[in-house]
C-alpha cells in the first residue's frame, strides 16, 4: 500500500512542522523510547499533531507492536502488540531482513535536503523492500522512497 497525501495543501503541512519542533521529543528520542518497550525491527513512526504524539510500530517476523509516546514529555501513552496476519507475513520478513533500518532511512531523507522528518513507514513497492519518508520544508510535504537494501533514494516528491 503507498500512502500519500496528494491533496494536503500547504496550510496543513506547516502546523505539522511547528508541532513537531515544539515537542520536547524528537523522532529519534521517540524511537529509542519504543524500541525499550517492544521487540523488532521499527517498520513505522508517525507524529500525530492532533494528540501530540508519536505512534512507533516495531515488529518481529511474527508480532507487531504498537506504541504511543507523548512528544512532551517522552511518556509512554499506550503500547499494543498482536499476532501477524498469515497474509501479511512475507512483507514483516522483508522487513526484518533490510539492510537499512528505518532510523537510517530517515538520516538519509532528512540529509537528501527535504527537510524535517515527520514520518516514515517501511513498505513493499513494486516487489521492492522500501521506507516512504515524509519530510516538511518551508511549508512543503515531500515523499522520499529510499531503497531499504541498498539505502539509495529511489524518488524524491512534493506531497
Amino acid at each position: 500500500v503507498l500512502l500519500t497525501f496528494g491533496a494536503v495543501a500547504p496550510s496543513f503541512a506547516a502546523p505539522t512542522k511547528t508541532a513537531v519542533v515544539q515537542s520536547q521529543v524528537d523522532v529519534n528520542q521517540a524511537i529509542s523510547i519504543a524500541k525499550q518497550k517492544a521487540q523488532g525491527k521499527v517498520k513505522s513512526v508517525d507524529f500525530d499533531k492532533d494528540d501530540s504524539e508519536y505512534e512507533v510500530e516495531l515488529a518481529t517476523t511474527s508480532t507487531k507492536y504498537e506504541v504511543k509516546i507523548d512528544a512532551r514529555t517522552g511518556k509512554v501513552n499506550s503500547q499494543k502488540q498482536e499476532h501477524i496476519k498469515t497474509k501479511d507475513t512475507d512483507k514483516y520478513k522483508a522487513l526484518n531482513n533490510a539492510k537499512v533500518d528505518l532510523a537510517k532511512a530517515m538520516q538519509i531523507a532528512a540529509s537528501s535536503g527535504n527537510g524535517q522528518v515527520v514520518d516514515a513507514e517501511f513498505d513493499i513497492e513494486k516487489g521492492t523492500a522500501v521506507y516512504e519518508v515524509k519530510t516538511v520544508k518551508n511549508g512543503q510535504k515531500y515523499e522520499v522512497v529510499i531503497d531499504a537494501n541498498t539505502g539509495r533514494v529511489i524518488q524524491t516528491k512534493r506531497d
